[in-house]
């Protein structure tokens, strides 16, 4: 075997549009396993199992330490080999601390667990560091632009997820350490997919760790930030609002989250035309892509936001219903999601970490502080509006950071037709 690999999926075709398949795919197993464990648990134990959740991607995300973008940007320019090998030693180092995060979250966040529940979630945190990994192989794949890898790895967790909570219902073993341990039997399994297609040998010049830790340092509080703008407030909504609005809002969520795919896809399809701009035409390059991520996640978002009422009642049944209102504002802030996302991955090939990471921190930070206020008043609705705010603020700081006043981020007529065609291109 060479020094290094990438191992490209066979039966995938390898274009962006393959991840916005992938993530769709990945969203429609989520509606599969979604409705399986809220009509076995009730509202109660799916807000219980979304706060679980939430920790499992926050934790490893938080400890990362910006890596897996770092990880991604060197990758993008060179050799990756070297740069592998340092993120994976220093995966290996976050297997204390995320055991010790595991339990302080199972002691003073996930509230109302039984012992058996808590031991779980505390197993499925302390997974934390194969996480990093399979993220690190994840950001390789995404520069090296193996598009059908990228799609293969985000279907392995719910894809294995899915399979086990159909078990699971067919033999009466649903539960929430059940649903907790079919996580993360999905987590290790994906980072095994993560080593297979991103092939580096254990012996060999590693890249200095210190500057690795260094280099993610500078994008660590904007995805961080990110992550917490989009999964902290299922953590913070269990002890916040009760278990009973946690679940609304956690199928609310299952719905809106879908729109995440086309965002993914287009940052992907845009990160190596952006590396490649000549620096006096990247700001032009980079408003001409964030406005065709607004007008196809706009149109996606409408599309989704007519189907609620019939797929909430047909996927979750009646006893949900109360789940349509957060559901609409969550779509709202959906476009504004994929709008982040995309400038996000425009300031990193601008190398513009500390910019991204203040929009972002900025936003989860507004976002906790309406939760606070609004979830007690409105449960899964306050909680819907307050990630909306979270995305807005984000949203208008990454632009300015961009530049070019506002207007050049409005889309135009041919934006829509433009962002499919850069979805489905080779």
């Amino acid at each position: 075997m060479p020094a290094a690999a990438i191992r490209r999926p066979l039966l995938i075709p390898d274009r962006p549009s393959s991840i916005l398949v992938g993530r769709i795919a990945a969203s429609a197993l989520g509606l599969v396993n979604a409705p399986l464990v809220a009509r076995a648990l009730g509202p109660e134990g799916r807000g219980e199992t979304a706060a679980a959740l939430a920790a499992f991607y926050l934790v490893p995300i938080l400890l990362s330490m910006g890596l897996p973008l770092e990880v991604r940007r060197l990758a993008a320019g060179g050799d990756y080999a070297a740069v592998v090998r340092s993120a994976r030693w220093a995966a290996a180092a976050l297997v204390v601390p995320a055991f010790a995060v595991g339990l302080l979250c199972a002691r003073y966040l996930l509230v109302g667990l039984s012992p058996g529940e808590a031991a779980a979630a505390v197993a499925g945190i302390a997974l934390a560091p194969l996480m990093v990994v399979w993220m690190c192989d994840e950001s390789v794949l995404l520069a090296r632009q193996s598009y059908a890898g990228v799609a293969l790895m985000q279907l392995t967790l719910p894809l294995a997820n899915t399979a086990l909570l159909v078990a699971g219902a067919l033999l009466q073993l649903m539960s929430v350490s059940w649903v907790m341990l079919s996580y993360g039997a999905g987590t290790v399994l994906t980072a095994c997919v993560g080593w297979a297609l991103v092939r580096v040998r254990l012996r060999g010049p590693v890249y200095p760790l210190r500057r690795l830790v260094r280099g993610g340092a500078s994008f660590a509080g904007g995805s961080a930030a990110e992550a917490a703008s989009n999964r902290a407030d299922q953590l913070i909504a269990l002890p916040l609002i009760g278990a009973a609005q946690a679940g609304y809002y956690s199928v609310a969520v299952t719905i809106a989250s879908i729109p995440v795919g086309l965002a993914h896809a287009l940052g992907a399809s845009e990160l190596r035309r952006l590396a490649e701009t000549p620096p006096e035409l990247l700001l032009a390059a980079q408003q001409a892509a964030v406005r065709r991520a607004v007008a196809i996640g706009a149109a996606l978002c409408v599309l989704l936001a007519v189907a609620t009422p019939a797929g909430l009642a047909i996927l979750f049944g009646p006893e949900f219903a109360p789940a349509v209102p957060a559901t609409w504002i969550l779509l709202g802030g959906a476009v504004l999601a994929v709008l982040n996302y995309v400038a996000s991955t425009a300031l990193l090939v601008g190398n513009r970490g500390r910019a991204m990471t203040w929009a972002q921190a900025a936003g989860a930070v507004s976002g906790v502080v309406f939760l606070l206020l609004a979830g007690p008043l409105w449960g899964a609705a306050g909680a819907a509006a307050a990630a909306g705010a979270s995305s807005a603020v984000a949203g208008a700081l990454l632009l300015r950071s961009l530049g070019g006043g506002w207007r050049p981020y409005v889309p135009r007529p041919e934006d829509l037709r433009l962002a499919w065609t850069r979805l489905v291109a080779r």
